[in-house]
């Protein structure tokens, strides 16, 4: 049991999770978290098949169906690796890569299309976009900053990836429930202010969407239960960005009410 009380009262969504079906998570590192939870609680999950993954219209772009990775690998030093993924998917032999990025990329539209529900933890609405190849990157891979440009992606370009993203996930698969959560993790790289912009831009996506898209679209309020409902840096590990152990505990007990 918590000690501190909640001032946030979570609402008794449609959504009841059963052993048996997968659970499908993608994006942030938050992503992983709570896949883990899942995992450990004797779910089948399939989370961050493509590594952490912070932006939306990154993440939208791993979601489509089809998918075309060849375009996005390039050379670094003697690896190989893909503008689409992060940097723990990597290889010696570019078509080795080519093959693995297929094989999760199929992997993962099955498990979708198996799953009873798709957690998308978004991160961050500032992007880097790349100059040469015109597209919003899922990771720099600490290549020269020369080749992107990073800016503060509109709300309203959010909301239109996004959309277009979560339409064409209902129109493939009509039972999958789709749950649209934002990271409280603190990008304080960006600076203060510049996070808590790029935050309420990802809120306001969420909202708009959960809106529009009720019969199929819900959200789930992580960054609220751990920014204001706890609003401690006591929840926070020794960065001051991450939630700890007893932050996500905290929010894993509202996933299971």
């Amino acid at each position: 049991m918590f000690e501190m009380k909640s001032t946030l009262e979570l609402r008794k969504d449609r959504l009841s999770l059963i052993h048996g079906k997968p659970i499908v998570l993608i994006g942030s590192c938050f992503s992983t978290e709570i896949g883990n939870r899942f995992s450990n609680a004797g779910f089948e999950t399939v989370h961050n098949s493509f590594g952490t993954i912070f932006h939306p219209t990154a993440i939208a772009k791993l979601l489509s169906f089809p998918m075309n990775f060849e375009d996005s690998i390039f050379q670094k030093e003697e690896y190989y690796l893909s503008w689409n993924a992060a940097g723990t998917l990597w290889n010696m032999d570019k078509e080795e890569l080519l093959l693995d990025l297929n094989n999760k990329h199929v992997h993962l539209h099955a498990q979708l299309k198996a799953a009873q529900v798709l957690f998308i933890t978004f991160g961050t609405a500032w992007e880097y976009y790349n100059i040469q190849t015109n597209e919003t990157v899922a990771n720099c891979h600490k290549m020269n900053s020369n080749l992107f440009e990073k800016r503060l992606t509109s709300t309203a370009d959010l909301i239109s990836n996004v959309r277009c993203c979560i339409e064409e996930l209902n129109s493939l698969y009509p039972n999958l429930t789709i749950i649209l959560t934002v990271s409280p993790v603190r990008h304080l790289r960006d600076g203060i202010i510049e996070n808590n912009r790029s935050k309420a831009r990802l809120l306001e996506m969420v909202h708009t969407l959960c809106e529009t898209h009720s019969a199929y679209v819900s959200y789930f309020p992580s960054y609220d239960l751990i920014l204001d409902d706890l609003r401690d840096y006591r929840f926070f590990e020794a960065d001051l960005a991450h939630p700890n152990k007893q932050a996500i505990d905290y929010v894993w007990s509202g996933i299971k009410t």
